[in-house]
C-alpha cells in the first residue's frame, strides 16, 4: 500500500512540475525572442518589451485568484490555472497584432503566483510527514529545467522557424499539463475558508461572534483617535478582540473571563508559545496517525487529565492544562466547551478524520497579537479599574435562554441567570457615567415570546438594534437557524 502512495505522489509531483516547467517558458523566453517579435509586427524592441511587462501584470492581478478560488477543491484550481496558461499562449501564438499578443501575454501571466501556491499545497498535502519541504522542491524543479532548457528551446524555434512557435509549444505543453493534473494528482481537502477575520481563532467556541462581525465593527469608535483603550471582559473565543487587534494600535488592551481554564489558555500563549506547541505537537502526532477506538481511548484519558489538573502557579501544570484545552477543543464534539454542575468538561469526543491540533502558524500570531494585552481570570466587575472614558468596551455575556432547550450557558459551573443579566446591566449604566463608550450583545427573548421586554426594560437608556444570526446550538434541531439578537450600545 506504501508503495502506491510513493508511486501516485512522484506521479502527481512530476505533473506539478510540468506546470512551473510551461510557466518558466512562458515568463522568460520573450527574452529571448524578442528581436523577432518586433520585427515581425514592425514595432521597436523598446516597444516589445512591453509584452514582457504585460505578463509581470498579469501576475500581480492573477496573485489574489488563490483568495477568491479557495472555496474549491485545489485539483480544480489547479485545472482552471493550467487552462489559463493554455489559453493565454495560444492567444499570443496567433496574436495578428501588437495588442492582441498583449493580451495573449496578460492572461498568461494570472495563473502564476497562484499556481506555485496551489501547487505547493498539493504538493506538501501529498508527501509523507516531515518530506513537505523536499515535495515542493521537486515541483519547482520544473522553472530550472525551463530555464536550462525550455528557453533556449524556445529561442531557437523562433529563430529557426518562427516566435509563433514558440508560445504554440508552450499552448500544446498547456494541454499535456491539463492532462496529467486530470490523471495524475488526487483528490485533496479544500483549503480552510476563515477569511482573514478568523485567522486569529484558536479555539471554536459556542457562542463565538465571528458571524457577526460584520455589524460589530460598525460600532468600533477608534477613527478619531479619542478612544485609545479597549476591553472585553467576556472574552470567550476573541473574535471581536482579534479583529480589532489586527486593524488598530491602541494604548491599553484589558480582557478576562471567569472561566479560569480559558484565561489560562491565553496567558499560555502569550507567555509560553514554544512550549505550548511542543506540548501539542506530541498530542497530535499521539492523536491522528490512531484508528477511532485508540483515538477515543487517548481522548478520554486527556479529559480525565484535564479534569484532574487545576490552574495554579505551576508554570508546568498551566501549560499542560492549556494544551489539553486546545486538544479537547479541537477533537470534542462540535468544539463545545461544556461543563457540568461539579465544574467539569464533559463533551464526548467528536469524528474528525484529521483534526489540526496544533497550528503553530495561527498560535504564533495570536502570541504575537497578545503580547501588550492584559489578561485577567475574574468576572466582569474586575474590569471596572480599567474603564475610562478613552475606552471601547464589548460585552458578549452568556446569552439569556429563548427556549427552555436552548439554555446553553454552561461555560462554567456558574451560571448566567436573569439576576446576573440585571446585574450587568446596572454595571454598565456605572460605565456609562464614567464616559466609556460599549456594546453589548444577547439574545432577543422576542424570537420566541413578542411580549418579552426583559432587555427592552433594563437596557431602557440605551439603543437597541436587532440583526440577524445563526444559532446552531440547540438539543432540537428545528430550533437551530436564523434569528435575532441583540446588539446595545450607549451611543
Amino acid at each position: 500500500m506504501h508503495s502506491e502512495n510513493l508511486i501516485t505522489m512522484k506521479k502527481s509531483l512530476i505533473a506539478l512540475a510540468f506546470g512551473t516547467l510551461g510557466l518558466g517558458i512562458a515568463e522568460f523566453v520573450m527574452m529571448g525572442i524578442l528581436p523577432d517579435v518586433a520585427k515581425a509586427l514592425n514595432i521597436s524592441i523598446a516597444t516589445a518589451g512591453h509584452l514582457i511587462s504585460a505578463y509581470a501584470i498579469g501576475v500581480c492581478v492573477g496573485a489574489p485568484l488563490l483568495i477568491i478560488a479557495r472555496k474549491y477543491p485545489l485539483k480544480n484550481i489547479l485545472l482552471v490555472l493550467v487552462s489559463m496558461i493554455m489559453l493565454g499562449n495560444i492567444i499570443a501564438a496567433s496574436a495578428p497584432n501588437y495588442w492582441i499578443l498583449m493580451l495573449g501575454r496578460f492572461i498568461s501571466g494570472l495563473p502564476h503566483g497562484a499556481y506555485f501556491g496551489v501547487g505547493s499545497i498539493v504538493a506538501e498535502k501529498l508527501a509523507d510527514k516531515g518530506k513537505g519541504s523536499e515535495a515542493v522542491s521537486i515541483m519547482i524543479a520544473g522553472m530550472t529545467v525551463a530555464n536550462l532548457f525550455g528557453v533556449p528551446l524556445g529561442t531557437s524555434l523562433s529563430a529557426a522557424i518562427s516566435w509563433r512557435m514558440t508560445f504554440l509549444l508552450v499552448g500544446v505543453w498547456g494541454v499535456l499539463i491539463l492532462y496529467y493534473i486530470w490523471r495524475w494528482v488526487p483528490q485533496v481537502e479544500k483549503l480552510p475558508d476563515t477569511g482573514f477575520k478568523g485567522q486569529f481563532r484558536f479555539l471554536k467556541w459556542a457562542g463565538g461572534k465571528g458571524q457577526l462581525l460584520s455589524e460589530i465593527e460598525k460600532y468600533y469608535p477608534f477613527a478619531d483617535g479619542k478612544i485609545t483603550k479597549y476591553a472585553e471582559p467576556f472574552v470567550g473565543g476573541g473574535a471581536v478582540l482579534f479583529d480589532i487587534l489586527s486593524k488598530y494600535d491602541l494604548d491599553e488592551v484589558y480582557i478576562s473571563d471567569i472561566n479560569a481554564e480559558l484565561a489560562n489558555t491565553y496567558l499560555i500563549i502569550r507567555d509560553n508559545i514554544d512550549k505550548l506547541i511542543a506540548m501539542l505537537t506530541v498530542m497530535q502526532n499521539e492523536f491522528v496517525p490512531t484508528d477511532t477506538e485508540l483515538r477515543k481511548a487517548y481522548y478520554l484519558t486527556k479529559r480525565e487529565r484535564f479534569n484532574d489538573l487545576k490552574v495554579n502557579g505551576d508554570e508546568t501544570i498551566n501549560i499542560e492544562k492549556a494544551a489539553l484545552m486546545i486538544f479537547l477543543n479541537k477533537t470534542c464534539f462540535n468544539g463545545l466547551f461544556r461543563v457540568n454542575k461539579k465544574g467539569l468538561f464533559n463533551v464526548p469526543m467528536g469524528s474528525y478524520k484529521n483534526p489540526m491540533i496544533c497550528d503553530e502558524d495561527n498560535l504564533c500570531a495570536v502570541s504575537e497579537k497578545l503580547q501588550n494585552v492584559t489578561i485577567v481570570c475574574g468576572d466582569y466587575r474586575k474590569s471596572a479599574d480599567f474603564i475610562d472614558e478613552n475606552t471601547f468596551v464589548y460585552f458578549d455575556p452568556p446569552y439569556r435562554p429563548i427556549t427552555d432547550t436552548a439554555s446553553f450557558t454552561a461555560y462554567t459551573e456558574n451560571l448566567f441567570n436573569d439576576e446576573e443579566q440585571i446585574e450587568l446591566a446596572r454595571f454598565i449604566d456605572d460605565m456609562h457615567q464614567r464616559g466609556a463608550k460599549m456594546v453589548i450583545s444577547n439574545s432577543d427573548p422576542k424570537n420566541s415570546n413578542t411580549e418579552d421586554d426583559f432587555f427592552d426594560n433594563i437596557y431602557s437608556s440605551h439603543r437597541i438594534k436587532r440583526v440577524e444570526a445563526t444559532r446552531m446550538i440547540n438539543c432540537n434541531s428545528k430550533a437551530r437557524g436564523k434569528i435575532k439578537e441583540l446588539l446595545i450600545s450607549n451611543f
